[in-house]
């Protein structure tokens, strides 16, 4: 093994001979590729950033960058950072900042860094770092990096610089050709840009951006759309024609027809809707479900799940075939936690009113507000849910004006914690306050009704202790009602109603427990800001 060492401004990078390159291979196109490895790399036991460069001729599509590293077979460090950012002076705009460990002893490893955004024409910089290693022990001549190309360029999409740049502290230099007269050549590190070529002067083409990621296909146009990294929504008319390109997962596309007289077939993961009313709608099918609406048919998931692509439960395949009835169609309240797999909910929140006397549970009132418990806690004997707080519940309203919202401190409010296990996900346990059939929803479950569910809002979102109107619907079978939450910071009293929705699940978390927040601007299912003293309602999920 032959071994270099340059020294520059007290930043030392090493190229070493090693080993055959291995295939790098993408869906996507390639926009740029400097992925052949010289069988070299450059260390990254330094301090400072080393970057690549590269100019993109015009407006481009990026859906993911990949990097070739190693890391060496006795590393303590190997957490790398990679950014890109379109200037390596102040000021900077960076458009991607991914932090993330590979494996120990790694040679040629290949990481995807995502990227999906649009990029204009102009120079752009891929920087990268270990964080934490400059410093640790390391054997000479065998330390982690980043590979050296051998110079051989694929430029469909413009150009990548012939070299790499490297900062000493304060000044960055560009290392190009023979730049010391070792006999050493400096190219760029190894690197490929996927993504698509745009022609924004092509009528037919749509380009959405993060400011307007909404767009309806008429009946008649046919029409390629490039969306955005956020959530893109895309109404098609009947009689439109519409091809998605690069569509991450979690968007809404809303078909103006009824499903009957459609049919559904793929193409690797790209899959197409076709009418008989002339429709078309080809979408590429993620992990993260895509969510189609028809007319008549709401909340339809596409998603890639086992290594099979599912239209609710209905396998895609190569073949055209009609969009089959849904087997676990909601005939009750509920929501997908999989891609296919429907749960039964109860439709009231534990210990609302609204239960007992059969409201509507799809419009939001102080009679679907419900209950609040401590985590783990029994609570009260089902007579005293709608009038009574004790040390680990609170009531809800008793009626819909001030004086009846029971926003108060509670003077019994418990301090101390509930055991581990006092509610659990394998098991309903004594616990547990859902009535028979029902339990508390595991954060899983929550995770699953986040991922797998259009999302909508109701009301208007503002805190006020009579505030009833808002809610957030997962699908068009489950809405909770932003019931606010009881702090025991403040002696179990009332907080945040109408501004913001928490939900326990029966999840464990260090210390706490996990549990579904949202408001009006997003949801998540997490844990650990809240102990379980704070008082949060509870939605029973079915057995």
């Amino acid at each position: 093994m032959r071994k270099y060492g340059i020294i520059l401004g007290g930043i030392t990078l090493l190229l070493l001979i090693f080993g055959q390159p291995i295939q790098v291979e993408s869906s996507e196109q390639v926009l740029l590729d400097s992925s052949n490895s010289a069988y070299r790399y450059y260390g990254m036991y330094s301090e400072h950033h080393v970057a690549a460069s590269f100019t993109l001729t015009n407006t481009t599509y990026i859906s993911s960058i990949e990097v070739i590293l190693r890391t060496a077979i006795d590393a303590v460090i190997a957490d790398f950072n990679f950014t890109v950012q379109d200037s390596l002076e102040n000021p900077t705009t960076v458009y991607v900042d991914d932090s993330f460990a590979v494996p120990i002893g790694m040679n040629q490893y290949v990481k995807i860094i995502d990227i999906n955004q649009m990029f204009n024409a102009g120079t752009y910089y891929l920087l990268g770092i270990m964080p934490d290693y400059f410093g640790t022990d390391v054997t000479a001549g065998d330390v982690n990096g980043w590979y050296h190309s051998n110079g051989v360029y694929i430029e469909s999409a413009g150009q990548i610089e012939d070299g790499l740049w490297s900062n000493n502290g304060g000044e960055w230099y560009f290392l190009t050709g023979d730049y010391f007269d070792t006999g050493t050549i400096y190219h760029a590190p190894c690197f490929r840009v996927n993504g698509y070529l745009l022609d924004e002067t092509n009528p037919n083409s749509l380009i959405l951006t993060q400011d307007s990621p909404d767009v309806t296909v008429s009946s008649g146009e046919s029409v390629t759309i490039y969306g955005t990294s956020n959530v893109n929504l895309v109404t098609i008319e009947s009689g439109a024609n519409a091809e998605l390109v690069n569509f991450p997962g979690g968007n809404m596309i809303n078909i103006v027809a009824s499903p009957e007289g459609f049919s559904v077939y793929r193409s690797g993961a790209t899959v197409t809707f076709q009418g008989s009313d002339g429709t078309l709608l080809k979408i590429p099918a993620t992990e993260t479900p895509q969510i189609i609406n028809f007319t008549d048919r709401p909340s339809l998931t596409l998603s890639i799940y086992q290594g099979q692509v599912m239209l609710d439960d209905q396998v895609v395949t190569a073949s055209p075939t009609s969009i089959e009835d849904n087997q676990n169609a909601p005939d009750t309240c509920g929501a997908y936690v999989a891609p296919g797999v429907w749960k039964e909910f109860d439709c009231y929140n534990l210990a609302a009113i609204g239960k007992t006397t059969n409201d509507d549970p799809f419009t939001p009132s102080w009679r679907l507000i419900g209950g609040y418990w401590q985590w783990g806690r029994k609570g009260p004997d089902e007579s005293q849910w709608y009038d009574t707080n004790t040390e680990h519940f609170a009531h809800g309203p008793t009626g819909p004006d001030a004086e009846e919202a029971n926003e108060g401190e509670i003077s019994n409010w418990d301090g101390s914690y509930a055991p581990d296990g006092a509610w659990s996900d394998s098991e309903k346990t004594a616990n547990d306050p859902c009535p028979a059939g029902y339990r508390v929803p595991s954060v899983s479950q929550w995770e699953g009704v986040l991922d797998n569910n259009t999302q909508s809002t109701v009301g208007t979102w503002n805190f006020d202790d009579t505030n009833y109107s808002s809610a957030r619907f997962f699908g068009d079978a489950l809405m909770l009602p932003a019931a606010g939450y009881r702090y025991y910071g403040h002696g179990g009293a009332l907080g945040i109603r109408g501004f913001y929705g928490a939900y326990w699940s029966s999840s464990e978390d260090t210390g706490s427990a996990s549990y579904l927040t949202f408001t009006s601007n997003g949801a998540g299912a997490h844990g650990g800001d809240h102990g379980r003293l704070d008082g949060f309602s509870v939605r029973c999920v079915a057995e």
